[in-house]
């Protein structure tokens, strides 16, 4: 999952109902272990290979540091 550490792309989120906007992935180790940037703030994320898409959770999945 390393080739998409760095890059922008369109992700489902949380807040928004799942709904898409763009985040970056800062380091994605396996698909249940992503973080992403969106609006400034650190999230977890998870990307779902039969839905070929990320989903961020920036409610409950916020990471401090």
């Amino acid at each position: 999952m390393e080739y998409l550490e760095g890059q922008e792309m369109g992700a489902r989120i949380n807040s928004l109902k799942g709904d898409f906007d763009i985040v970056k992935v800062l380091t994605a180790q396996s698909a249940s272990n992503i973080v992403v940037e969106y609006k400034g703030r650190k999230c977890s994320a998870i990307f779902n290979g039969i839905t070929n898409c990320l989903y961020v959770d920036d409610v409950y999945g916020l990471i401090e540091g």
